[in-house]
């Protein structure tokens, strides 16, 4: 019903040419090639985030084996949402005022890893679900942590060359890791998250990041 009210502007459109998506993605690998500092942050960013973001396809799959009642996945994944809000805006007020940025980073990090295995040895509704919040409000929100170091790496007229490359290889990753996570989830729920905190646990403490880089 919105999209039928949509009219075309009166004046006359200006045309610009554009580079296709292969020169940008080309133009963005470049400029990580390039520039160490920029390359270990986005790594660091990414492979986290991409371990936190296979949560969202097995969390139901846990509760279900919780016996957790089908009507009430809907408050869960409500409140899923308004972690990450919350974390999103506490996490920049916080980080700015650290001087240990790499520590601060250090411990944000290894907290989903824990939350990951705990969810493969716990099995008690009261402590689950927070984890679950825990895992989700942390790991999605570190990418915040790293914005400003990043920022920091791009001159300006290359930023949405390279963010956007940046954020196609996080899907890439994603991708590629798809068929084996659901391998792992169909053999053995508590193995799948004990490898992913584990994977999360040692990015963490094996970090190259330095505190001038944040």
């Amino acid at each position: 019903m919105i999209s039928l009210t949509l009219r075309e502007p009166n004046h006359d459109l200006v045309k610009k040419k554009t580079d296709n998506y292969l020169t940008v993605i080309k133009s963005g690998f470049k400029e990580l090639r390039r520039n160490n500092i920029l390359r270990i942050l986005a790594f660091e960013m990414i492979i986290t985030e991409s371990m936190v973001f296979f949560l969202i396809w097995t969390y139901q799959i846990y509760l279900d084996a919780l016996n957790f009642q089908l009507v009430f996945f809907g408050l869960v994944s409500a409140s899923m949402t308004i972690i990450q809000i919350i974390f999103n805006n506490l996490v920049p007020k916080i980080a700015t005022r650290l001087k240990n940025k790499r520590g601060f980073l250090q411990v944000y990090t290894v907290i989903p890893g824990i939350g990951f295995i705990l969810m493969a040895l716990i099995f008690y509704i009261p402590i689950s679900i927070p984890l679950i919040l825990a895992i989700i409000g942390f790991g999605f929100s570190r990418s915040i942590i790293f914005v400003k170091g990043i920022n920091k790496q791009i001159k300006k007229q290359n930023r949405a060359t390279v963010l956007s490359t940046i954020n196609m290889a996080a899907s890439l990753i994603r991708t590629i890791l798809y068929p084996f996570i659901g391998y792992l989830v169909m053999w053995n729920l508590s193995t799948t998250f004990i490898l992913l905190g584990a994977v999360i646990i040692i990015f963490a403490i094996l970090s190259k990041i330095k505190s001038e880089y944040l």
